[in-house]
């Protein structure tokens, strides 16, 4: 049995804390890509199983909260995902002679 995964987990965060405002970005990118294969014998037959799993995520958070007059504040927070992940198993199955 032969695993050869792939993955790249990474975030950047930038922050300020000012009198006047808060201001927090988080960026995030996952990618995850698995793949395995085997050699197998049944009923003195032998073939080969590959399964692939392939994962893509970026999101970002962004949150701003400026100091309004007097007292107040407010928020304005915006978050975006995207993902490519597709159906879990792909699954393929040669005959080897």
């Amino acid at each position: 049995m032969v695993n050869r995964p792939k993955i790249l987990l990474s975030s950047i965060n930038l922050m300020k804390n000012e009198d006047n405002y808060f201001f927090n970005n988080n960026f995030k990118i996952n990618y995850n890509l698995n793949k395995n294969s085997s050699d197998l014998n049944f009923n003195s037959e032998s073939f080969s199983q590959n399964l692939k799993q392939d994962e893509f995520q970026i999101s970002n958070d962004f949150s701003f909260i400026p100091h309004l007059s007097k007292n107040g504040i407010a928020e304005i927070r915006l978050l975006t995902e995207f993902n490519n992940i597709i159906p879990p198993i792909l699954r393929t199955i040669n005959l080897i002679n």
